[in-house]
């Protein structure tokens, strides 16, 4: 064989080393760039989805605070738990189809509600003295002078400041 027949079969042999590298290198350039797209798009999917779930959060929150307040109301109006529960059923249904869509156990809601009913609730006729039963009990009065644990008056310039203080009525030096 010639030695020119060699060397152009050796450079042929390159060139489709070369392309077929170069090829690899395209394809790999190209899977990585998809790859690199499909992270990006999930990375935008799941911030959209914590958004969501924000979002979602927030409105439960504030019909939450509805039915809370809705609880409070109509307990100050005298209404029964029953009624109470009855009434707010509007508020909750929504609330607990809110709570499943995000991901969140709607049984929550049920637990916050009947911890909103089981709270007592105020009474202002207790402030005003509308309708109260007995009268609140009085303090005794309180003796105008130092006194011993004995109730005797203790005297002048002595000061006892408790039922278990120890005070000496009369000077030490005289013993």
């Amino acid at each position: 064989m010639n030695g020119f027949a060699l060397g152009g079969a050796f450079e042929g042999a390159n060139q489709a080393q070369q392309t077929a590298n170069q090829t690899q290198q395209v394809s790999n350039t190209g899977a990585y760039q998809q790859g690199l797209l499909k992270i990006q798009q999930q990375h935008e999917q799941n911030q959209q989805q914590r958004e969501l779930y924000a979002r979602a959060d927030k409105d439960a929150a504030a019909l939450m605070q509805t039915a809370t307040e809705t609880i409070s109301t109509l307990q100050l109006q005298g209404k029964d738990p029953a009624t109470i529960a009855k009434a707010i059923q509007p508020i909750v249904q929504p609330l607990k189809r809110l709570m499943q869509s995000a991901g969140r156990d709607p049984s929550a809601v049920d637990a916050q509600i009947a911890v909103s009913l089981a709270k007592p609730s105020f009474n202002p006729s207790s402030i005003t003295g509308g309708s109260s039963s007995a009268p609140a009990p009085q303090a005794s009065p309180q003796p105008s002078t130092p006194s011993d644990v004995s109730g005797t008056p203790a005297p002048p310039g002595q000061n006892i400041t408790g039922p278990n203080t120890t005070v000496a009525r009369y000077p030490v030096d005289d013993w």
